[in-house]
C-alpha cells in the first residue's frame, strides 16, 4: 500500500475528504427525506407544488424560471421507475440535489485554487479554505431547504469564476462555449443569481478596463452587457411576465427605500444616520485596505490572476451596497461568500506575513463556518417538535374536510404553498381574493397560521396604499376574522375558517379586489 497516498499530502485524497464530509453533514441534516412538515414560512413547498404540477401537467403551477424545476421532475421520474409515488419522489429528488449540489462547491474551488498555485497542489491552508467552502453561511440547511434556487445560484456562479479566470489565462473556444452555457443555465434558473451574475460581469468589465488601461475595449464589451441585460430580460418575460413588473417596481422603490435613499430624504432618525453612515465607514475602509493590498501585491502577478482578484473585490462592493431596500439586501447578502472566498484565497497566497498568522485566521474561519453550520442544525432540531405538532394539526384538518381541487384556501405567504401541497386544493394570499371567487370555487376558507407568524393587523388597519410593499406586509400575515364566518376549527397552530361571504371589516374596491381592512 502506497502510505503517501492516504496522506493529507496528497490533494485528491483530501480532496475526497472534504467532499465526504460535507456530504455526511448534509446526509445528517437532511437524513429525513419524507419529513412530512417543513415550516409554514418556507419556499421548499413551493418547489413541490411546482414540480408536481409540471409532472402532471406538463405546466409549472406558477409562472417561473424552469430550469430547475425540470432538473428535479426529471430525477422524480426517474425515482417512480423503481415504484416510488410520485410525491415521494418530487421530495426525494429535492432532498437529493440539495444535498449534493452544495458539495460540488469544494471541487470548483479546489479548481481554482490548482490554477492560482499555476497547477502546483493546494497548500494546508488553502485545503482549509476549500474545506471552508463546503460550509458557506446557509448553505447547511437554510438554502438548501428554503432558497433551492439561491443554493443553485452559488454553485453556477463559482462555476461561471473558474472558467472565466481559466478562459482569461488560455482562451480556448471550449472555455468560451462552457460561460456561455453557465449564462444560459443561470438566466433559465433564478433571476436573483443572474442579477448577481451582472454585478459580476460589470466588475470583471471594470477590472480588465482598469488593469489594461483600454477605454475602447470597455465600451465594446459595455455595449455586448447592454445587449445581454435586454436578451435576459427578453426571456424572463417570456416565462414570467408578472416578474418584470415585479423587477420594475423593485428597482424604482429599492433606492427610496435603501439606507443611502433615506439618509438624503431625512427619513432617519440621528441614532439611525449615525449607523448607516457607521457601516458604510467600515465598508469603504475594508474596500480601501483590499484594493491597496491589490495594488502592493498584483505587479508581479499575470493578467487572469489581477483581472480575477480586483474583480471579486469590486463584486463583493457591488452586493454590499447600501443603495438597496432591505428586501433586495437580504437577497444580495446570500451571494457575497463567493467573492469573498476567492479574495481570501488570493490574500493567503501572496499575502506576505508570518506563516503562522495566515494559518491562525484561516482556522478561525473554519471554526466560524462550522460553528454557524451547528448552529443551523441545533436550530432545526429545536423547531422540529414544533414542526411536528403543526403537521399532526394538518393531519387532523385533512380528515375533518373532504377537500377539493375546486376548493380555495386563503392563508398567509408561504402557508398557500403549504395548502395546495397537502390538500391538492387551490390557494392565495389576502390581496389576490376577488369577489368572484365565491362564483368561482366550490368553497372558500381561510387558514390562519398561528404558529410562527405575528398578527400586526391592528396596526395596519385601514392603511394599504396599493403599494407592494404594502401588500405583501399584509401577505404575511393573519387574516382578521371578525364576523360571517362559520365552521371555525381551532388548533393550537391552525385556525381554520369557511367563509360564506365577505367579513364586514374585509375592504373591497369597485373592480371587486380585497383592498385591505376597514
Amino acid at each position: 500500500m502506497n502510505r503517501k497516498y492516504i496522506t493529507l499530502s496528497n490533494p485528491r485524497f483530501a480532496l475526497t475528504l472534504i467532499i465526504s464530509f460535507a456530504l455526511l453533514a448534509r446526509v445528517i441534516a437532511l437524513r429525513d427525506p419524507s419529513h412530512q412538515f417543513f415550516g409554514w414560512l418556507n419556499h421548499v413547498y413551493y418547489y413541490f407544488v411546482q414540480v408536481r404540477e409540471l409532472m402532471d401537467s406538463g405546466n409549472l403551477a406558477f409562472n417561473d424560471l424552469p430550469l430547475l424545476f425540470y432538473i428535479y421532475s426529471a430525477l422524480a421520474y426517474f425515482l417512480e421507475l423503481f415504484g416510488f409515488a410520485r410525491e415521494t419522489s418530487i421530495i426525494y429528488s429535492t432532498r437529493i440535489y440539495m444535498t449534493v449540489i452544495p458539495v460540488l462547491i469544494p471541487i470548483l474551488v479546489y479548481l481554482i485554487v490548482v490554477r492560482l498555485n499555476d497547477r502546483e497542489i493546494p497548500s494546508r491552508n488553502q485545503l482549509l479554505l476549500i474545506f471552508c467552502s463546503g460550509f458557506l453561511p446557509l448553505s447547511l440547511l437554510h438554502m438548501p431547504e428554503y432558497l433551492q434556487k439561491n443554493m443553485f445560484g452559488i454553485l453556477l456562479l463559482i462555476g461561471f469564476i473558474y472558467y472565466s479566470y481559466k478562459f482569461l489565462s488560455v482562451k480556448t473556444k471550449k472555455d468560451g462555449l462552457i460561460l456561455i452555457i453557465f449564462i444560459l443555465f443561470i438566466t433559465l434558473s433564478h433571476f436573483g443569481t443572474l442579477a448577481a451574475l451582472l454585478m459580476l460581469i460589470t466588475s470583471m468589465i471594470i477590472a480588465s478596463a482598469a488593469i489594461e488601461r483600454k477605454l475602447s475595449g470597455l465600451f465594446k464589451v459595455g455595449g455586448g452587457l447592454i445587449l445581454f441585460i435586454l436578451t435576459a430580460g427578453s426571456v424572463i418575460y417570456l416565462f414570467d411576465p408578472s416578474r418584470v413588473e415585479r423587477i420594475t417596481f423593485y428597482l424604482k422603490s429599492t433606492l427610496r427605500n435603501s439606507a443611502t435613499g433615506k439618509i438624503f430624504l431625512g427619513e432617519l432618525i440621528f441614532g439611525e444616520v449615525f449607523f448607516e453612515l457607521s457601516v458604510l465607514g467600515i465598508l469603504m475602509l475594508a474596500a480601501y485596505l483590499l484594493c491597496r493590498q491589490f495594488c502592493k501585491l498584483s505587479f508581479d502577478l499575470n493578467r487572469a490572476d489581477r483581472i480575477i482578484w480586483l474583480s471579486s473585490i469590486l463584486f463583493l462592493l457591488f452586493l454590499l451596497m447600501p443603495i438597496f431596500g432591505p428586501d433586495v439586501t437580504v437577497r444580495m447578502l446570500l451571494f457575497a461568500p463567493v467573492p469573498l472566498l476567492i479574495i481570501i484565497l488570493f490574500l493567503e497566497k501572496y499575502w506576505k506575513i508570518k506563516f503562522w498568522m495566515k494559518r491562525s485566521v484561516i482556522v478561525i474561519i473554519t471554526t466560524v463556518l462550522l460553528m454557524m453550520a451547528l448552529g443551523e442544525y441545533i436550530g432545526m432540531k429545536v423547531n422540529s417538535q414544533k414542526q411536528k405538532d403543526i403537521y399532526s394539526g394538518l393531519i387532523e384538518l385533512k380528515k375533518m374536510y373532504n377537500f377539493d381541487k375546486n376548493d380555495l384556501v386563503l392563508t398567509q405567504t408561504g402557508a398557500d404553498h403549504v395548502c395546495i401541497w397537502h390538500f391538492n386544493t387551490r390557494a392565495g394570499v389576502i390581496s389576490s381574493f376577488n369577489v368572484e371567487d365565491f362564483e368561482k370555487y366550490e368553497n372558500v376558507f381561510v387558514l390562519n397560521a398561528v404558529s410562527g407568524y405575528t398578527d400586526i393587523y391592528k396596526d395596519k388597519a385601514g392603511k394599504l396604499d396599493g403599494s407592494e410593499t404594502t401588500k405583501y406586509t399584509f401577505m404575511r400575515n393573519l387574516i382578521p376574522v371578525e364576523d360571517n364566518f362559520s365552521d371555525l376549527v381551532s388548533f393550537e397552530t391552525i385556525e381554520f375558517y369557511r367563509l360564506k361571504n365577505i367579513p364586514s371589516n374585509w375592504r373591497i374596491d369597485v373592480y371587486g379586489n380585497w383592498a385591505g381592512y376597514k
